[in-house]
C-alpha cells in the first residue's frame, strides 16, 4: 500500500522539480546612455554664471529639488516636463563648458570641488511632440550632473 501511495504522489507531482526545457531569457543589455542619465537627480548646490539673473539667495531656494529623468521622459522645475522625450549626446571638454557657460573663479572652483571634470557628457533632451516644450540640457561627469537656467547652474547628485 505504501508503494502505491509513493507512485501516486510521483504521478501527481510530475516532474515539476526538474529544470525547465526552455532556456532562460537573457536580459536586454542596458543602454549605457540610459544608465548614465536616467536618475532622480537632487539639487545639492549651485554656481552663478557671469550673466546670472538670480541671486545666491534665490538660487538657494532650489536646494533639494529634483530633476527626474527616465529612459523616455524628463521633469524639471526649470523647464517643465516631457513624457516622450528624445535625447542627443555630445562628449564635451570640461574647460570648454566652463567658458561657454561663463563660469570662472569661485564658480569654477565650486564645480570642481563638487566633482566635475573630464570626461563630461552633454545631453540635450527635447520633446518632439510638443513644440512649446523647453529642452533640458544636462552635463554629466561621473555621478554628478549640472543643469543651468537663468545664469544659475545647479549642481546635482544621484
Amino acid at each position: 500500500m505504501h508503494r502505491w501511495r509513493s507512485l501516486l504522489f510521483i504521478a501527481a507531482t510530475g516532474c515539476s522539480w526538474l529544470p525547465s526545457d526552455t532556456p532562460a531569457k537573457k536580459p536586454r543589455p542596458t543602454d549605457p546612455d540610459v544608465a548614465e542619465i536616467a536618475h532622480e537627480w537632487t539639487v545639492e548646490n549651485h554656481v552663478l554664471a557671469g550673466n546670472a539673473a538670480l541671486t545666491d539667495a534665490d538660487a538657494n531656494e532650489n536646494l533639494g529639488r529634483k530633476v527626474v529623468i527616465t529612459p523616455t521622459s524628463y521633469r524639471s522645475m526649470f523647464v517643465g516636463s516631457c513624457d516622450e522625450s528624445a535625447r542627443q549626446k555630445t562628449d564635451r571638454v570640461f574647460a570648454d563648458v566652463l567658458t561657454e557657460l561663463d563660469l570662472a573663479g569661485e564658480a569654477r572652483d565650486t564645480a570642481i570641488k563638487f566633482g566635475f571634470g573630464d570626461p563630461m557628457t552633454e545631453y540635450r533632451l527635447t520633446c518632439p511632440g510638443n513644440a512649446k516644450a523647453v529642452p533640458l540640457v544636462i552635463y554629466i561627469s561621473g555621478k554628478r550632473a549640472m543643469t543651468c537656467a537663468g545664469g544659475v547652474c545647479y549642481l546635482l547628485s544621484r
